[in-house]
């Protein structure tokens, strides 16, 4: 009696109608004019300054500055070792100030030591720490720099940790904002004699 043999794996015989696969082309679908422009324009704000190939003025622009009032800032923040602007938040005057090199190095020793698991949770302890770095004034609260920059730090940062959170995500796109246009001053390009 024949029984049928199972094939050995790797021997299956195809069907002889069956020809050869070609990769598909993945088309997409066009978007409406607004949402194409929309597009566009998020994508060019997410990419950082430099990498894309731009003159120093075009940089300016992009963040809303003059010549003149680049000069202004980056004289301010060579002389006085800080920038400081004030923002609108509501009703309440909120001051943003430059962060320090110590600042930088305070948020690379957090992550070493949390080691956080997630890239989202990398972002929020980055823009918890930039955002009380750069904090100078919340409405009628002003944190006074001390002689402990640490302790100055530590106080800033439980302040914003009783923030609601919404309040807390505008503060950081204020910060957020605040460093293109500080990057944007000392970008690549600007002026040796500005």
């Amino acid at each position: 009696m024949n029984e049928p043999v199972a094939p050995l794996i790797g021997t299956f015989k195809t069907p002889l109608e069956n020809k050869e696969r070609l990769p598909r082309k993945e088309e997409e679908a066009p978007l409406p004019a607004e949402l194409a422009e929309k597009k566009t324009e998020e994508k060019v704000a997410d990419e950082p300054l430099k990498s894309r190939t731009q003159t120093y003025e075009e940089g300016l622009a992009r963040v809303k500055l003059t010549k003149s009032e680049a000069r202004l800032i980056m004289d301010t923040l060579l002389s006085n070792g800080y920038y400081e602007e004030s923002e609108k938040l509501g009703r309440l005057t909120v001051k943003i100030r430059t962060r320090n090199y110590q600042d930088t190095l305070r948020a690379q020793r957090t992550l070493e030591l949390e080691q956080p698991q997630y890239p989202m949770s990398v972002n929020e302890i980055l823009a918890r720490y930039n955002v009380a770095a750069s904090i100078s004034a919340y409405g009628a609260t002003v944190f006074v720099e001390k002689d402990d920059p640490e302790k100055a730090f530590r106080e800033r940062l439980d302040f914003l940790m009783k923030l609601p959170g919404i309040v807390f995500q505008k503060l950081h796109e204020m910060v957020f904002k605040f460093d293109q246009k500080i990057n944007a001053v000392f970008a690549d390009g600007a002026p040796e004699d500005f």
